[in-house]
């Protein structure tokens, strides 16, 4: 079982740092091992930081990985002797590395040096729980045309290696990346450097965050969350593009250590969504019941998506096993009270056909009302829609039942999460049974009824609030199916 919940990296740590102190313009190491000077940087002197100066931290879920880098100047080390961050995180994480590295070397195919050649000849049997890339400011510098990010595809999909044009950026970072999952089958990761005004760079960047939604491919990306309004900021860097020791150890390092375990976290879920079991089409259906050829509409937001499940959510699988047709209106980070054109209230009356034939009308009760401290409010005498304080949850709520009602005359059922830690929720789903006891609607109660203190937990949840395939299907289906059958059965 793939532990999820102990995933979390503490990165404030105390560091006590040995600097030796060089000349201003500072040192790199060419080609034939000489040296050459760096332009200079903003500031008085450089400072080199060497892997032997840096202390272990306490074990963390980056402990004892073996990371392949592949890059160039700035993940060579060039404004700190050779050594960048990548040297730092293993000795902080007591892990190893494989380093692959060539300064001024492009991403593109355009030499023995570039990306596409080296990663080539990276040991193809070694054991690589980690593979990370980082995008170059040499392709800018060197005039290699940008290219195009291929349609879509899926991770599952892998695409043949010739397909891709590796004469360009584009073309060679989807041949990285395919080439990387195809030897190594681990999560493969872009890095992006610390902004400057390279409008040229910013445009690869761009490219790094479309590699990520169409292969889901990790960002570690210092160029737009990394911060460089900070008063240490010309000790951190020994030039305009290249850090020093200093800002590899105390502000790269720290950045990229935060960012590893989400993506490896979210590579773990991919693979449980990826398990041929949970395929749509792999679902046996039940025996026929009461939900059996019935029209079920579905309102929410990122869970009734399916947001960390490949868009699969408990909806298909319902359908599939019980043989139901369905509307599925769902928009992650909504809320039910209407505050703008995605609530839920105005996604139903703009998006839902009035004329449709519903058997059940269900509603997510969205932890986005919480996270965002929406008012709760009050329950109303009314059943009237035009009193509703529709800013407020409590409003929201009664306005969708009474619509519903009006407009499909069909039972309505809400339905809740599984418990997680937010006082805010605990009071929406006590909201929500004043309002079933005022209208009589269902509830799917997961809060109260669903144990969240099972073995199973981290591999049926992404996170606190999201179920991957496995928790849809295995866990919240069958409750949510037995409620559905238990109310409408009282209809």
């Amino acid at each position: 079982m793939i532990n999820l919940k102990s995933r979390t990296l503490g990165v404030t740590l105390a560091l006590t740092l040995s600097l030796t102190t060089f000349a201003a313009t500072g040192c790199a190491k060419t080609e034939d091992g000489g040296k050459e000077e760096l332009p200079k940087a903003d500031k008085q002197e450089t400072t080199f930081v060497t892997e032997d100066e840096v202390t272990p931290i306490e074990e963390n879920r980056l402990t004892g990985l073996n990371i392949a880098y592949l890059g160039s100047s700035v993940m060579e080390g060039t404004g700190n002797d050779g050594v960048s961050f990548v040297e730092f995180i293993a000795k902080r994480n007591n892990g190893t590395y494989v380093k692959d590295t060539k300064a001024d070397s492009t991403m593109a195919d355009t030499g023995e040096d570039s990306y596409v050649q080296r990663v080539q000849k990276m040991d193809k049997e070694a054991k690589i729980d980690a593979f990370i890339c980082e995008i170059p400011f040499a392709d800018v510098d060197k005039n290699v045309p940008i290219g195009e990010i291929k349609d879509a595809a899926t991770l599952d999909d892998l695409e043949a290696l010739e397909d891709f044009d590796t004469t360009t950026t584009a073309g060679a970072m989807e041949y990285i990346f395919n080439y990387a999952k195809q030897t190594w089958n681990c999560p493969v990761m872009f890095y992006t450097n610390v902004k400057t005004d390279n409008e040229d760079y910013q445009k690869l960047v761009e490219l790094g965050w479309k590699m990520r939604t169409k292969w889901k491919t990790g960002m570690l990306d210092a160029w737009y969350q990394l911060s460089t309004d900070t008063d240490s900021f010309d000790e951190y860097m020994a030039d305009e593009t290249h850090p020093s020791g200093k800002g590899y150890l105390e502000w790269i390092t720290p950045f990229i250590e935060s960012k590893i375990p989400g993506i490896i976290h979210d590579y773990d879920i991919s693979l449980i969504n990826a398990r041929p079991e949970y395929a749509l089409n792999a679902v046996a259906t039940n025996e026929p019941n009461i939900l059996t050829g019935k029209h079920i509409i579905y309102l929410g937001s990122s869970v009734t998506y399916g947001a960390s499940s490949d868009q699969l959510s408990f909806v298909e699988y319902i359908a599939k096993r019980n043989d139901t047709t369905y509307t599925k209106e769902a928009m992650s980070g909504t809320t039910l009270v209407d505050n703008n054109g995605g609530s839920y209230i105005q996604r139903m009356l703009n998006n839902i056909d009035t004329n449709e034939k519903a058997d059940l009308f269900v509603c997510q009760l969205s932890t986005n009302d919480a996270t965002t401290n929406q008012p709760m409010g009050e329950i109303s005498d009314s059943t009237n829609l035009d009193d509703f304080d529709t800013t407020t949850v409590m409003g929201a709520m009664e306005y969708v039942i009474c619509y519903a009602k009006q407009t499909w005359n069909c039972p309505v059922m809400f339905y809740t999460g599984t418990k997680y830690d937010s006082d805010q929720y605990a009071k929406m789903v006590e909201a929500l049974k004043q309002l079933q006891a005022k209208y009589g609607i269902g509830v799917i109660n997961m809060w109260d009824n669903l144990d969240t203190n099972i073995p199973q937990y981290d591999e049926y949840m992404a996170d606190e609030i999201h179920p991957n395939r496995a928790g849809y299907l295995n866990w919240w289906t069958p409750y949510m199916e037995q409620c559905m059958i238990e109310y409408l059965s009282q209809q």
